[in-house]
Parts: structure tokens; sequence; C-alpha cells
């Protein structure tokens, strides 16, 4: 989530001001706080960040503590560690009711469609395994306080966006999914935003979200993308954090600039990360595992090309004794949450790609990890309706094709 807190640095201070920052004037700024040596900050006088910084880190602890638990245990969580850092860093830029929530005894959903949803999700992105569960782990997130149709829509629109950029999915596949799932314009430009009348900007989440996605797909790396961000003017922190955590997903940030970010907060906040990466990392070696087990007999996949023209018996037919282990072991791992892509028929159709197995031979190089998923995925569902169908995928080669592409990319980050 470091893009979403470098991004909020850089746009606090600039937002609602009534002037627009200019591209030279945000860019000596990232320079400053993040190319250059750590600049002094006395942490108990002043924070560089704001309350998208607190929140974001609220809600990646609460989602590492809560992982895989019940809907009502995740939002107990989240309610308890958002008031908690929230109380402790009250004065940081909360809108009035988003702080009564925090200080509140009793704090229930207020039907926000504020940008507090969208600008606080990014950690799921990384969390989650796929799609369906980046739906169901963003919307809870927002429930709490952002129960309204728009601030949960937000939140979803950026939790997807990062999943499929860290998926290496290329930047016209996200914008063609978003606009797709949720019903985003995402057809004007910075320059459009930047020429809206200044006393009609607002902190509208449908806003933000949209005005976070034009900068990113404007951009041509992560630091270009925050700097444009900022420049739109509006609520800038917020917008430049809700880009900056989609463009850190898909170009990465150097190290220097992540240490100086670090170097900015303070020590519970520096914790409430550590807390986030140890539960994130753990869930990657254990996704590393589950693709390491198929690895191990891509050869198998390799030799078993077109070596026999006789007559398949279809896998339904076989018994357990008779199946090939690797055959077994392929289909029982592929049903996996770390591998399945319940929405593969969508994800295929979003690829403009057809079930076939020559097709899949032909794309599997140039293919995200996130479509090679909805391939095997696909290959596997369908033995269920067509018999044999994983027998011929194995033969014609595209279960090697998929399985040897999914290794090269390092598809269980």
């Amino acid at each position: 989530m470091l893009g979403a807190i470098i991004g909020d640095m850089l746009g606090n201070g600039y937002d609602f001001t009534g002037d627009i920052p200019t591209y030279e004037e945000v860019k000596e700024k990232y320079n400053k706080l993040f190319k250059q040596e750590n600049i002094k900050v006395d942490l108990n006088k002043e924070y560089l960040f704001t309350d998208d910084t607190v929140m974001s880190i609220a809600v990646a602890d609460s989602i590492a503590d809560s992982f895989g638990k019940t809907s009502d245990e995740i939002k107990a969580s989240l309610v308890k560690n958002m008031q908690k850092y929230g109380r402790k860093y009250i004065n940081v830029g909360y809108g009035m009711m988003f702080k009564n929530w925090i200080l509140s005894e009793n704090p229930i959903p207020y039907n926000s469609y504020g940008n507090g949803s969208a600008m606080r999700v990014s950690s799921v992105g990384w969390m989650a395994n796929n799609l369906n569960e980046v739906d169901i782990y963003s919307r809870l997130t927002a429930e709490i306080t952002h129960n309204s149709k728009e601030g949960i829509k937000g939140a979803q629109a950026i939790a997807s966006a990062i999943f499929l950029a860290r998926n290496n999915t290329d930047k016209s596949i996200i914008k063609k999914y978003i606009e797709r799932e949720y019903g985003y314009n995402l057809s004007n430009t910075i320059d459009y935003y930047k020429n809206i009348d200044i006393q009609k900007r607002d902190a509208l989440c449908e806003t933000a979200v949209m005005q976070a996605f034009t900068a990113f797909f404007e951009s041509e790396d992560f630091e270009d993308a925050v700097i444009k961000a900022v420049t739109i003017g509006g609520d800038t922190d917020t917008i430049a954090a809700i880009s900056g955590s989609i463009a850190e997903a898909y170009y990465g940030i150097d190290e220097k600039s992540k240490e100086l970010a670090i170097s900015y907060l303070t020590e519970d906040l520096k914790q409430g990360i550590n807390n986030y990466l140890y539960i994130l990392m753990y869930r990657r070696n254990e996704r590393k595992k589950v693709y390491d087990s198929i690895f191990t007999e891509i050869d198998y996949f390799k030799n078993k090309i077109k070596k026999d023209n006789g007559r398949k018996i279809p896998l339904f037919m076989m018994n357990q004794f008779d199946m090939s282990n690797e055959i077994e072991k392929l289909i029982n791992i592929v049903n996996l949450p770390e591998i399945v892509d319940k929405g593969y028929i969508d994800t295929l159709d979003l690829y403009s790609i057809e079930m076939d197995s020559d097709i899949y031979i032909e794309k599997a190089k140039q293919s995200s990890p996130y479509l090679l998923r909805a391939m095997i995925t696909s290959i596997v569902k369908q033995e269920i309706f067509s018999p044999g169908t994983v027998n011929r995928a194995i033969e014609e080669g595209a279960i090697y094709e998929i399985l040897i592409n999914l290794k090269e990319k390092n598809s269980y980050k």
C-alpha cells in the first residue's frame, strides 16, 4: 500500500486550495520527499501524511488480522482498528461525519458516498487470491461506513484494478474491466478534469475514482502517475493516493522512495504495515506452494503431447486408481482458491478469447497470469460438461503451454 501512502504525502497541502499546482511544482516536491536524503520531520509536531495513510494502514492491519474469518468478524476488526488508529490521529483531515464515526461509542454505517472507501482499500487488492475475494473483502471494508452503492462500487473498482495490475494485466484490459463491471466513464482526460470549475470540485467517491484512473492510464511510470494525479487539483491527496495504489501494482516503486516514505511514518503506523506484510508474505508463500505442486510435473504434460492416437477414456469414467496421479492432482489443485477463476467465462470474454486449445496455445506467451488461470480453470471445469476435455488439452499441448507460462511469470505473487 506504499503507493497510496506516497500519493497521499505528495498531494497533501494542495487539496482544495483554489489553485491547481503545475507538474514541475509537484515533481520538485516528489524529488525532495522521495528521491533525496531523508528530510527532517519532527513527528511529535507535524505529519506529512493525512487520513488517507492512517486509514489505509488501519484497514490493512485489520485485513491481516481477520482474513479468512466470517464477515462479522472482519467488520468487527475493521471497526476496532479504524477507531483505534483514527482516535490517535484525530486531526489529520477526516470529514466531519467520519470523524464522528471514529469517536462514536456505537459506530454504524452512515451511507456515505465520499471517496474514503476507495482510498483505504489498497491492501485488499494485494491480499486477495482472485477477483471473487477482491469483491467480497473490498465490500466489507466499505460497508462499515460507506454502505452506499457508490461507496461500495468505488472500493471494489480500485481493489480490482490493483489485483489486475499486480497480475501483469495490460492497461487496456484493466480499463475495459472497470468500465464493464462498474460502469465508470473513463474516457475523459486529465486536461478535462483540470478545466472543471474549481467551485464544482468535490470529494465524492465517483469523482475521485474516475480522476485517479485517468492519471494512472495517462502515466508512464509510478512517479508520473502520482504527480499527474495531484495536478488534477481538488481533493489532491486522495486522488493521488488512489492513483498511486494502482500505479504501484502496475509499475512497482523504487526502493529509495519506499524507504523514505516509511521513514516519515510513526512507529505504530510502521508496525501496522509490518503486521500486514507478515500475513501477506505468508499467503504468498502458501500460493507458491500450490503453484509449485503443479510445476513439479510440467514435464509430464509436455511428454504426453500427442503421444497416443488411440481412443481416450473420459476422465469421469476412470476410477481413482486408474486416473493418472498427475492429472488427478492437476484437477484438484486447479479448483483451489489460489488458482481457480470462478468468473473464467467473463475473463475469457474480457480478452475476447474463445475456449479452444489451439487459441490457448497461441495466446499463452502473451497472456497475463490472470488470463492463464482463467484458461486452465475453463479446461478443468469443462470436463464436467464435455468429458475428455482435460485429456484433449494435454494431448494438444494447451496444458503444458499454460503451466510453463504461469511458472515463468511467477503467477503465485
